[in-house]
C-alpha cells in the first residue's frame, strides 16, 4: 500500500518537475535510481559478506588465542632457560654471558608482547641469585672470616644459610659491626639496594660485582 502511493507521489512529483525544467526531473529520476541502487547493494553485500565477515572474525579471535598461548609457553621458557643458567652457570665463569643472554631473552620477550610483570617473573631466579652472590662477596666470599673474630665467624656461618645474605641492610649492618665496612663493600650493598627495590639488574658493571672478591685476589697477585 505504502510502495504504491510512494510511486504514485514520485510519477507526480516528476511530471510537475518536468513542467518547469525536464534536466530537474531526470536529475530527479538518476538521483532516485541511484538510491534505489545503493540500497540493494548494501543489501547484497551484507548477504554476502555476512557468513565471511563471521568466519574472519572466528580466525582472528583463534589467532589471538594461538599467540597468547605461545607468548605463555615463550614467558615458561624464557623463565626455565634464565633459571638454569644462572643455577648452573655462574660460578663456572666470571664475565656476564649469563646477564647479557637474559637480556636478550627479554627483548625478544618485549618483542612478543610479554608484559612487565613476565619479564620480571623471567628473570626473577636471576635477581634472587645475583643478590645473594652480592651479599656473599661483600661477607668475605666463600672464605671463613677468621680475621674478624669468633662472633663474626658464628654469625657468618648462620645467616649464610638464609635469606639474610639477600638482604642489603642486614650485611651493611653486620660489616659495620664487625668493622669491615669498606669502599668495595659500600659498592655493593649500594648494588644490592638498587636490585632488590627494582627487581631487576641495572647492567653488566653490577652484575659483576659479584666476582669483586676474586677480582681484588688477583689484583693483590
Amino acid at each position: 500500500m505504502w510502495k504504491a502511493i510512494t510511486k504514485i507521489a514520485f510519477v507526480l512529483a516528476v511530471t510537475s518537475l518536468a513542467w518547469f525544467s525536464i534536466a530537474v526531473a531526470i536529475i530527479a529520476i538518476c538521483a532516485t535510481v541511484l538510491v534505489a541502487i545503493h540500497d540493494k547493494a548494501s543489501s547484497l553485500i551484507e548477504i554476502s559478506f555476512g557468513p565471511l565477515r563471521a568466519k574472519l572474525e572466528r580466525t582472528v579471535s583463534e589467532s589471538e588465542k594461538l599467540i597468547s598461548g605461545l607468548r605463555n609457553l615463550a614467558v615458561a621458557q624464557s623463565k626455565a632457560i634464565v633459571s638454569a643458567s644462572a643455577h648452573t652457570g655462574r660460578f663456572g665463569t666470571a664475565d656476564d654471558w649469563i646477564f647479557s643472554a637474559s637480556k636478550d631473552i627479554e627483548a625478544g620477550l618485549r618483542a612478543i608482547g610479554a608484559t612487565d610483570d613476565e619479564i620480571m617473573e623471567a628473570r626473577s631466579d636471576l635477581v634472587r641469585l645475583t643478590l645473594r652472590d652480592l651479599g656473599a662477596a661483600a661477607t668475605n666470599g666463600s672464605t671463613l672470616p677468621t680475621q674478624l673474630g669468633q662472633e663474626a665467624t658464628s654469625e657468618w656461618q648462620d645467616f649464610r644459610r638464609t635469606e639474610k645474605l639477600s638482604d642489603p641492610d642486614f650485611i651493611e649492618a653486620w660489616l659495620i659491626k664487625h668493622i669491615a665496612f669498606g669502599a668495595d663493600q659500600q659498592k655493593i650493598v649500594e648494588a644490592m639496594r638498587w636490585i632488590r627495590d627494582a627487581r631487576d639488574i641495572r647492567d653488566a658493571d653490577q652484575y659483576l660485582l659479584r666476582n669483586i672478591e676474586s677480582q681484588l685476589e688477583k689484583a693483590a697477585k
